[in-house]
């Protein structure tokens, strides 16, 4: 393991910041968008679909790279492309030529998103993993309090103008270069034997299980809470794009304070009650939100589904490093990357076909079914997985 620095904590909380927060620039300015392309409220899910569906097919590829050729290679030309091809999104013309850009961007995200969190592992043991794995996401937290506001304010001046955060990936490759270590490929093992063991690991009970965490939330995450919160509100409050970001920024904000605590809370109740209490929060948001009489009300499902945000991924991130075979973890993470991108891909167009089938209202009844469903899934699963380490002083 490579001696952690400050400088590696702040490289992983840098791209996390700048992965973490690409959903959320384009959540505020999806009506500005859906009227100044001429989309209906159906189709603008495809702007975020078409950002997470490459993650699908490209994740695993980068995860078998990073693991036989490093991380550095692989990771610095992905922030370069993440930042230029997001940040030029902002010029598309057409809603086809935007979505060619999200594309291009989902390219680098879901394959960034990954290598962040096998940075996590590479660099600190695995009692101070589930501390940087809550800064981590509660850096990205913060960027996602700020971040809907700013863009929300620019979706006012002109629906493209919040791409340009995208651009802010490229500084920070340019610390990469710098911070990250030159990489060491993997020698002595085939192809084929880090295939076979890497496969063994993503195909056991225990990881399998745990691999329906991100499924499951990211399916009702981007189904609704990045999609369909916002068109909820400009249909049911004519809210307009700033109190969308405010309200946004309200359920991030809840998240980053309890991300901050993580370390905290894991040693106190264990990563794996935290996971059911994240749960318990968000299927209680989705089922109140239909009843909210006012847009402020939007701000009480909104901060329980940030409990949710700021417990759920780094509760599950640290439990899943702990099931990676050796030599396998940038594999074993792209695997739960994958599934992360199949859920973000398929939440907005179950979303919009439960919008058209059965109402807007009855979509957030259904993600509550999903949530709790999962939940009592996770009780029985999760008996199978291995705990934590004690924690004995570090030699």
């Amino acid at each position: 393991m490579i001696q952690a620095t400050s400088r590696h904590l702040q490289l992983v909380c840098a791209v996390s910041l700048t992965t973490i927060v690409g959903q959320s620039v384009i959540s505020p300015a999806l009506p500005t968008i859906r009227h100044a392309l001429g989309v209906s409220p159906e189709q603008i899910g495809l702007v975020i679909t078409a950002f997470t569906l490459p993650g699908i097919f490209f994740v695993p590829i980068t995860g078998v790279l990073a693991d036989r050729y490093g991380r550095r290679r692989i990771m610095i030309p992905l922030l370069f492309l993440y930042g230029i091809a997001g940040a030029a999104s902002g010029l598309a013309h057409d809603f086809e030529t935007l979505l060619a850009l999200r594309f291009l961007t989902g390219i680098a995200a879901g394959s960034l998103g990954s290598l962040s969190i096998v940075l996590v592992v590479d660099y600190f043991s695995d009692r101070q993993r589930a501390r940087v794995f809550g800064i981590r996401m509660a850096i990205g937290q913060v960027g996602n309090a700020t971040v809907p506001l700013l863009a929300g304010g620019l979706a006012v001046i002109g629906w493209q103008y919040p791409f340009l955060l995208y651009g802010l990936a490229v500084p920070v490759g340019l610390y990469a270069l710098h911070v990250m270590e030159k990489d060491r490929p993997e020698e002595g093992s085939k192809l084929g034997a880090y295939l076979a063991r890497t496969f063994a690991g993503i195909s056991s009970k225990r990881v399998l299980s745990l691999l329906t965490i991100p499924l499951s939330l990211t399916i009702v995450n981007h189904g609704i809470n990045l999609t369909f919160i916002p068109i909820l509100m400009e249909l049911s409050f004519n809210a307009s794009a700033v109190l969308i970001g405010v309200i946004v920024s309200a359920r991030v904000t809840m998240g980053a304070v309890f991300a901050f605590n993580m370390g905290r809370l894991a040693g106190r109740f264990g990563e794996i009650r935290l996971l059911y209490v994240s749960f318990a929060a968000l299927g209680l948001a989705f089922l109140i939100t239909p009843l909210m009489p006012s847009v402020w009300w939007m701000l009480l499902p909104a901060l329980l589904a940030g409990v949710n945000t700021g417990i759920a991924f780094p509760s599950f991130q640290t439990i899943l490093a702990r099931q990676a075979p050796e030599g396998s973890l940038a594999g074993v993470m792209a695997a739960n990357s994958m599934t992360a991108r199949l859920g973000q891909t398929i939440g907005p167009l179950l979303a919009g076909l439960g919008f058209t089938l059965i109402g807007l209202d009855l979509v957030f009844v259904a993600a509550a079914v999903i949530v709790f469903a999962a939940l009592i899934f996770l009780v029985f699963a999760l008996r199978r997985v291995q705990p934590a380490p004690a924690l004995a002083a570090e030699s």
